[in-house]
């Protein structure tokens, strides 16, 4: 990547930020341009609440995501899935990006009407950012900017369902050729994985064990497990495994809770087995962790 530059952790000024929230907690729209020399607060570790897209409009950036390093170069589309860890390590002297960030509720309405979203977060993990082409920046900015008249009718009592159905639109009409996946299953089986999904965005935080899953869904755990295997790809448990690590990274560097207390906050039944599991799976202990991202924050080289 040329040009880059690291952020300045001494810069005093904020960047230029335009929100649009008119739904509540459902949608926020954001214009957002950070400068060399002048932002520090983007260098933060950030959790993506809901799912995020994130459209560069000009300039460089480098990024990870989950600790896995990315280079972006405008234009580009970004998803985001919620629980991910996302950083802005650095960037050119300047960029420019419109995000749009949807709630799990909106999620959840989406996925009823579209149930193939729900399996769109596994096409985005393999591959979260796409280059676009002139023809693909038009198609986005005219999306933006419905969406941005939508939002700006405080009178209209219908801007909920207007914004849900804009962004239905806009995937059935043309975000799917980007991110989707080849389902063949039975209609069955995908409304079981639906619901299994549902179910793990509200509880996986404190139950990872497969049978409260099955249980829930009344359903034998190997029924359900195959039935996740044979529609997703994955397996359950790495499935579950998936959400609880960056749950467990975020409580480690964004709270004061010692690791114990981290652990029986997620359901283990001791420091060690939490210990072991976040080994497993990241190749580092907790405390390795939690002093590389305390150190990360304040260290640029």
């Amino acid at each position: 990547m040329k040009n880059i530059t690291q952020n300045s952790d001494s810069a005093s000024n904020k960047g230029e930020k335009s929100v649009i929230t008119t739904l509540g907690e459902d949608l926020t729209l954001a214009d957002l341009e950070f400068v060399y020399g002048r932002d520090s607060e983007v260098r933060e570790l950030h959790k993506i609440e809901g799912v995020t897209a994130l459209y560069l409009k000009y300039g460089e950036m480098e990024i990870t995501i989950d600790e896995n390093l990315f280079t972006v170069i405008s234009p580009s589309l970004i998803l985001f899935l919620p629980h991910q860890i996302v950083k802005l390590k650095s960037f050119t002297k300047r960029i420019g990006m419109t995000s749009v960030t949807i709630s799990n509720k909106i999620v959840d309405d989406i996925t009823t009407k579209a149930p193939s979203l729900e399996f769109l977060w596994l096409s985005i993990l393999g591959n979260p950012i796409h280059h676009l082409s002139e023809a693909d920046s038009h198609v986005f900015n005219i999306f933006l900017s419905t969406l941005k008249d939508s939002l700006s009718l405080k009178d209209n009592p219908f801007r909920y369902d207007t914004s849900l159905h804009l962004i239905l639109t806009f995937y059935w009409g043309y975000l799917h050729k980007f991110f989707s996946l080849e389902i063949t299953q039975n209609s069955k089986q995908i409304e079981l994985t639906k619901n299994f999904f549902r179910l793990l965005r509200k509880h996986f935080s404190t139950k990872q064990n497969v049978n409260f899953y099955a249980n829930a869904l009344c359903i034998s755990a190997k029924h359900l497990s195959y039935t996740i295997k044979d529609t997703t790809g994955f397996k359950i448990k790495d499935v579950i495994s998936y959400h609880l690590l960056n749950e467990a990274k975020m409580n480690l560097q964004s709270s004061s809770l010692s690791i114990e207390e981290i652990s029986y906050k997620l359901g283990f039944n001791s420091q060690s087995s939490f210990c072991r599991f976040f080994k497993r799976l990241s190749g580092k202990t907790p405390s390795e962790y939690r002093n590389y991202i305390l150190s990360s924050k304040f260290n640029l080289a």
